[in-house]
């Protein structure tokens, strides 16, 4: 097994509210005629299409970033420049750019494994959760559902809205 250790700053851990977090609003009250049914089925459907649009130019500007990026890459590299500075004449903004080129170690894990010996992987290395090992345990029999629920809980993920072009 060949595994790729790259080199990360390593981030601040997010706070997780230990209470439940309340919405700074209260929910509306519930539509009573047809027509505010109707004008609010309308609103959903244009911020639904509203939020795909943006989505949809935020993938087109990701694309052109990266164009504009390898383009960039290319120019500095041909005229063997790492850094650079500028004023943008438009803004008055003051910008440094450096061109990053990342490395990363690869490790052939089962090659390291037997030159070291057993003894010495075991105090380098660390066993975790197989969870298709877990999922057929449970299949099985030899792990009851009972026991997984009573040591697991639900975490909940950001709430957003999914929508699909046809």
């Amino acid at each position: 097994m060949t595994r790729i250790i790259k080199k990360t700053a390593r981030r601040k851990p997010r706070s997780i509210p230990t209470h439940p977090v309340e919405p700074d609003d209260e929910a509306p009250p519930a539509l009573q005629t047809m027509e505010e049914r109707t004008t609010a089925g309308k609103l959903k459907q244009e911020l639904a299409a509203h939020i795909e649009n943006l989505r949809w130019q935020a993938r087109q500007l990701g694309e052109e970033a990266s164009d504009a990026q390898r383009e960039l890459l290319v120019l500095m590299a041909r005229d063997n420049d790492d850094s650079f500075k500028f004023t943008d004449p438009k803004t008055g903004s003051r910008f440094s750019v450096v061109r990053v080129s990342p490395k990363s170690l690869v490790i052939d894990e089962l090659k390291l494994r037997k030159k070291v010996g057993a003894e010495m992987w075991r105090k380098i290395s660390r066993s975790v959760l197989d969870r298709p090992k877990l999922d057929a345990a449970l299949k099985g029999g030899s792990i009851s559902p009972r026991t997984l629920a009573q040591v697991s809980t639900e975490k909940d993920g950001t709430e957003y809205v999914k929508v699909t072009k046809r």
